[in-house]
């Protein structure tokens, strides 16, 4: 197992590291495309093989000393939610790093 005083040490360096901005994002409605028409949270939950590799993160909360992403994702339709643990490889840690994160769905405003 690894030491989570160690994990959360670095991983406070490395978010006060990158300074929030005074950028603000656009909203939902100015970014949409149509490819998004008909779209369903579900088709990101492929069952057993719902594995997705991260080739690159923009998400503050991942610091840059974890690399080779892997999330494993599950979606609930009937429930509107959604859940995925993401394991990472980070420098200093003996073992990938793991954290499950989940949500609801807003299904009118999928992506």
């Amino acid at each position: 197992m690894f030491n989570i005083r160690i994990i959360t040490s670095m991983l406070a360096v490395a978010i006060s590291a990158y300074p929030a901005s005074a950028y603000d994002c656009p909203s939902y409605e100015d970014i949409v495309q149509t490819s998004m028409e008909g779209y369903r949270a579900a088709e990101l939950d492929g069952g057993v093989e719902s594995v997705w590799y991260m080739a690159a993160t923009n998400e503050p909360t991942l610091p840059p000393i974890c690399t080779c992403g892997i999330n494993n994702i599950t979606v609930s339709e009937d429930e509107l939610t959604y859940s995925y643990t993401n394991t990472d490889i980070c420098e200093g840690l003996k073992e990938p790093f793991q954290i499950h994160i989940g949500g609801e769905i807003d299904a009118s405003a999928p992506g």
